[in-house]
């Protein structure tokens, strides 16, 4: 199975503010596979810093290098599948995501 997480979810997962996010973190890498586009770490990481404090914020870069969760460039997304969900009417980053779950095929 293949997860892609947002930033709201990593980010809750990390401050374990909803259990669900935080077992979806827990088992990343031995129920399923997790990635995350580029954006959402860059996201997750900037919004950390201000809420937690860099420390907590460079915890999320850490679970990359532990492999539990995999970051994959979002500059490789086809943009006409980005662009499909911007006339839909989607924000730009939501956009983002809705092309990247698509194109990775995630469950």
């Amino acid at each position: 199975m293949l997860v892609v997480l947002d930033s709201n979810i990593f980010i809750f997962a990390l401050r374990d503010e909803m259990s669900f996010c935080a077992d979806i973190l827990k088992l990343s890498g031995i129920k399923f596979r997790c990635i995350i586009p580029k954006m959402v770490l860059k996201e997750v990481f900037e919004r950390l810093k201000v809420i937690e404090g860099k420390d907590f914020a460079s915890f999320a870069v850490y679970l990359l290098h532990t492999g539990q969760i995999e970051l994959i460039s979002d500059e490789i997304i086809p943009q006409e599948m980005i662009l499909k969900y911007k006339e839909k009417g989607a924000k730009k980053g939501d956009a983002i995501i809705a092309a990247f779950v698509e194109w990775v095929k995630a469950d």
